[in-house]
Parts: structure tokens; C-alpha cells; sequence
């Protein structure tokens, strides 16, 4: 459930299926102070708009669970058992809950990823895409067979180019040489070339500084 997203025509049924109820004013999107939104840059809008869409589901989910709390509260206060029909509310109400925040959840782990891709190989980008699967580990279970796959494909596509392949003459080996780029394939291949005098992310002397938890 919380490894895949809910179709936009879906999430859209559901996020029109709930109204934020009149007495929970602080179930809203938190939104920009307009001096300060009219002068960052475009690009940083976009983020923060696919952030805001993300809060967006995620406070939708929040709404079933208010809908039920309400419903309990009042067979309490009335002393009277849950019928058979009230279970049924409740159970959808859950459901709906559940999917969406499982979709929230989802969407997360592709915001991590669209941060992470600056950091790689510009030939393995693809595996940023919404077509790779989350599971346990971010870019997937079997990350060796995704990147062979891409290799392989790229490798075909290079010979079906009709662009003629560029070579270097012996100057540009050279100067390539000296600013460092024959450093590079002694980098892990995913990683993208950090420059003379920057250590890759994976560097072993930077190993252990950052930890997922």
C-alpha cells in the first residue's frame, strides 16, 4: 500500500470525498508569506508547490480519522453499541485514511529520489523515474540489474545513433588528463564527477558521517 501512488484520477475522487469540517481550521495548507514567495526563484515555487500538494493528502488523510473520532465520541456520550452500519462507515472511513496516506507516503520516497539525482551519473538518472518500485530500499531490490539494464540500452542506442561518436585528439586527452578527469573512472560509476580536490559521496573518509535511520 505505501509503496505505490493512487492514479491522479483517483486521488482527486478522494481528496473531493472530504471536506475539512468547519470547527478543524488548522487542517489547511501552510502557505508561503507572500513577500517572501514573490521573490524566490521559479524553480524553488515548483518545489514547494509539489510539497504543498504532498501536505495536501497528507491532511486529507487526516480528515476520515476526525469523521470517526467524531462518530465514536458520540456513541460514547450516548452509551450505545456501534451498529452494523456504523462499522461499515467506520471500516471505509479507515480505508480511505489508509490510501491516502500510503499514497503520501509514496510520494515522499519520489521527492527523495528527485534530491538525490543531481548526485548521479547522468546516464543513470532514469532510475529516478516513477517507473522504478520502491520497496525496502529506495531505488528498488535489485539495483546491479537496473543499472546493467540501462548500460545495455544506452549501449544500443549509441549504435543505432546516427550521430557519429566524439573523439578527443591527443591535446584534449591531455588537458583532460591534467584537470583531473582520469580520476573519474576510479570513482563508483553511479556518482557524478565532483571536480578536482572533491571527494566523492561515497569517499570511505567520509564514511559512517551520515546515517539513514
Amino acid at each position: 500500500m505505501v509503496k505505490t501512488s493512487l492514479s491522479e484520477e483517483k486521488i482527486k475522487e478522494k481528496h473531493e470525498k472530504y471536506n475539512r469540517p468547519e470547527n478543524c481550521e488548522n487542517l489547511v495548507n501552510t502557505r508561503v508569506n507572500p513577500e517572501i514567495w514573490t521573490k524566490v526563484r521559479s524553480n524553488t515555487r515548483s518545489r514547494d508547490l509539489k510539497m504543498q500538494k504532498l501536505e495536501t493528502s497528507l491532511l486529507k488523510s487526516m480528515i476520515p480519522i476526525v469523521k470517526m473520532s467524531d462518530k465514536l465520541l458520540e456513541l460514547k456520550s450516548n452509551s450505545t453499541s456501534a451498529s452494523q452500519r456504523d462499522v461499515s462507515e467506520f471500516l471505509q472511513l479507515s480505508l480511505d485514511s489508509l490510501a491516502l496516506m500510503g499514497h503520501s507516503i509514496n510520494e515522499v520516497n519520489i521527492k527523495r529520489r528527485e534530491l538525490i539525482k543531481p548526485d548521479l551519473n547522468d546516464q543513470f538518472k532514469q532510475l529516478c523515474g516513477s517507473h522504478t518500485p520502491v520497496t525496502k530500499l529506495l531505488f528498488g531490490d535489485d539495483l546491479p540489474k537496473s543499472v546493467k539494464e540501462i548500460s545495455e540500452t544506452n549501449k544500443v542506442g549509441v549504435k543505432v545513433s546516427s550521430k557519429p561518436p566524439t573523439h578527443y585528439n591527443k591535446q584534449q586527452k591531455r588537458s583532460n588528463y591534467h584537470h583531473g578527469t582520469h580520476h573519474q573512472s576510479q570513482k563508483p560509476f553511479l556518482w557524478k564527477y565532483q571536480g578536482p580536490g572533491k571527494r566523492s559521496h561515497l569517499d570511505p573518509k567520509k564514511k559512517g558521517k551520515h546515517h539513514q535511520h
